[in-house]
């Protein structure tokens, strides 16, 4: 039973990234000689992605914290109080293969 084995990661091209981008799309060549140039805009999207992150998880986490003030201040029950942390949850994961998309197109 011969025929094509699938590659491993240590038998793979060393041109193409584990991302499936060859090195030379991650690595325009711009003539300075550098192989990768760290653009200064880069740390400001690395600072927004930081606090989105930081208040989008730590909102959901403290949901429990937040339950009984959701109970008083609305008057509902437990189970009609607790969709709204679910509804967050799902819309959270929901929002993932978009978010993929736009991260391997952009």
């Amino acid at each position: 039973m011969s025929g094509p084995v699938a590659s491993s990661p240590a038998t793979a091209d060393p041109g193409v990234a584990v991302s499936g981008y060859s090195q030379d799309e991650l690595n325009p060549p711009d003539g300075d000689g550098c192989t990768w140039k760290d653009r200064g805009h880069a740390w400001v999207v690395c600072g927004a992605v930081f606090l989105v992150n930081f208040f989008m998880v730590g909102t959901h986490q403290t949901y429990g914290v937040l339950f009984p003030a959701f109970l008083r201040e609305f008057e509902a029950s437990r189970a009609s109080a607790a969709w709204v942390g679910s509804l967050a949850y799902g819309l959270l994961l929901l929002g993932g293969p978009f978010a993929g998309s736009m991260c391997k197109t952009y």
